[in-house]
Order: structure tokens, then C-alpha cells, then sequence
């Protein structure tokens, strides 16, 4: 995978930030309650379908993997450190987690949510599942497509 690949895939990253600060703004401006969960559901279909027309033969899974989940994993780790060694949100640090995180906290693995960690964690691991998703249909999609052809 060339480099202009591997920078327009970590890119792809940073495609729930301006999401969550929309739903911040609607959240806050307004007195309705916003779409969390269809705007959730949204964002994980989209992960599942980037990684869908991202995968190829030349592009392993394991790299599609790595190189999407870049971005939530440095979010993750700044939100870990905000919470376990300065145990504070108000940093500016903190607020942009939550931004980045807010349109995917809704639809998660079970795990139990006692810390702002674990449930972002677990929203890491419902991206990581959608990614998966969208690369295993990807390969199924292309060999049912060379199955047909014959």
C-alpha cells in the first residue's frame, strides 16, 4: 500500500469529530433530544462500507484495521490518560474526545460502562467489529463474484 493510500485511510478516521460537534451544537441550541441512535447506526454502516471499498487483494486485513482505527485508538488513549492520570474532563483534550466519541456511544458492545474509558473503549471495539464486517463482506462479495463468473 503506497503512502497517499495509507494517509487518505487514517483520514477516514476523523470522520465522526465533525459529526459529534454537529450533534453537540443541536444537542445544546435546542430543546429536542438529537438522533443519537440513527445517527449511530449511520456511522457504523458508513465505517462498514469504507472498509468495503477500501479492501483489496493488495491490501491485507490486518493493515485496513490498523490504519482505520489510528485516529479512535489516539482519542481512546488521550481519553484513558484523561481519565486515569489527571482525573480531570475540562481540558480541552478532554472536550475533543468527547466530540469525537459522542455519535458512537450509543450502539455498543455490552461491556459495563462504569468510566467514560470503558465506554469509549467499547465504541472502539463496535468500530473495530463494523470494520471487520466490512472487509469480511468485501471478501465474500468478490468471491461470489468470481464463483458466478465461471
Amino acid at each position: 500500500m503506497n503512502y497517499k493510500y495509507r494517509k487518505l485511510i487514517i483520514l477516514f478516521g476523523f470522520l465522526f469529530f465533525p459529526i459529534g460537534v454537529w450533534l453537540n451544537n443541536l444537542f445544546n441550541r435546542s430543546n429536542t433530544f438529537p438522533p443519537f441512535l440513527v445517527v449511530n447506526l449511520a456511522c457504523l454502516i458508513i465505517w462498514a462500507v469504507i472498509s468495503f471499498l477500501i479492501k483489496s487483494e493488495k491490501i491485507s486485513d490486518t493493515s485496513i484495521l490498523l490504519h482505520m482505527h489510528a485516529v479512535p485508538a489516539i482519542f481512546l488513549i488521550f481519553t484513558v490518560y484523561q481519565e486515569f492520570v489527571t482525573a480531570s474532563f475540562l481540558t480541552s483534550i478532554g472536550r475533543i474526545t468527547q466530540l469525537y466519541y459522542l455519535p458512537l456511544s450509543w450502539l455498543t458492545l455490552p461491556l459495563p460502562k462504569n468510566s467514560l474509558s470503558l465506554n469509549y473503549l467499547s465504541s472502539f471495539l463496535t468500530l473495530i467489529s463494523f470494520c471487520y464486517i466490512g472487509i469480511k463482506c468485501k471478501i465474500l462479495f468478490t468471491n461470489y463474484k468470481e464463483i458466478s463468473n465461471y
